[in-house]
Protein backbone atom coordinates (compact mmCIF):
# COMPACT_ATOMS: atom_id res chain seq x y z
CA UNK A 1 0.00 0.00 0.00
CA UNK A 2 1.35 3.49 -0.59
CA UNK A 3 2.45 6.06 1.91
CA UNK A 4 -0.72 8.10 0.62
CA UNK A 5 -3.52 7.03 -1.14
CA UNK A 6 -5.88 9.48 -2.78
CA UNK A 7 -9.32 8.02 -4.08
CA UNK A 8 -12.69 9.28 -5.13
CA UNK A 9 -15.60 6.71 -4.54
CA UNK A 10 -18.09 7.28 -6.82
CA UNK A 11 -19.30 4.08 -7.47
CA UNK A 12 -21.12 2.62 -4.17
CA UNK A 13 -21.23 4.70 -1.05
CA UNK A 14 -19.69 7.66 -2.20
CA UNK A 15 -17.33 8.27 1.23
CA UNK A 16 -15.22 10.65 -0.54
CA UNK A 17 -15.19 13.08 -3.15
CA UNK A 18 -12.69 14.50 -6.26
CA UNK A 19 -9.27 16.10 -4.53
CA UNK A 20 -9.15 19.63 -5.77
CA UNK A 21 -5.38 21.59 -5.47
CA UNK A 22 -3.30 19.43 -3.35
CA UNK A 23 0.74 19.91 -2.88
CA UNK A 24 2.57 17.13 -1.29
CA UNK A 25 6.03 18.69 -1.04
CA UNK A 26 9.22 18.19 1.35
CA UNK A 27 8.48 14.57 2.99
CA UNK A 28 10.18 11.49 2.69
CA UNK A 29 8.79 8.53 1.96
CA UNK A 30 9.68 4.68 2.81
CA UNK A 31 8.71 3.21 -0.88
CA UNK A 32 8.93 3.50 -4.70
CA UNK A 33 5.31 3.91 -5.17
CA UNK A 34 4.68 6.03 -2.42
CA UNK A 35 1.24 8.14 -3.98
CA UNK A 36 -1.04 6.59 -5.64
CA UNK A 37 -4.27 8.74 -6.91
CA UNK A 38 -7.01 6.61 -7.94
CA UNK A 39 -10.89 7.23 -8.69
CA UNK A 40 -13.17 4.44 -7.95
CA UNK A 41 -15.57 4.61 -10.95
CA UNK A 42 -16.63 0.76 -11.67
CA UNK A 43 -18.62 1.09 -15.25
CA UNK A 44 -19.11 4.91 -15.10
CA UNK A 45 -16.78 7.53 -17.36
CA UNK A 46 -14.55 9.33 -15.48
CA UNK A 47 -13.08 12.64 -16.69
CA UNK A 48 -11.17 15.15 -14.41
CA UNK A 49 -12.09 13.42 -11.37
CA UNK A 50 -8.58 14.62 -9.45
CA UNK A 51 -6.92 18.21 -10.56
CA UNK A 52 -4.01 20.35 -9.82
CA UNK A 53 -2.16 17.94 -7.76
CA UNK A 54 1.57 18.57 -7.35
CA UNK A 55 4.24 16.65 -6.02
CA UNK A 56 7.85 17.89 -5.43
CA UNK A 57 10.66 18.08 -3.76
CA UNK A 58 9.99 14.66 -1.98
CA UNK A 59 13.23 11.89 -0.99
CA UNK A 60 11.79 8.65 -2.03
CA UNK A 61 13.23 5.31 -0.58
CA UNK A 62 13.87 2.21 -2.77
Amino acid sequence: MPDIFISCDCNDWYESGPCRNLEIFNNTFSKKNAVKLEPICVNKPVKDVHRNIKIYDNEIGE
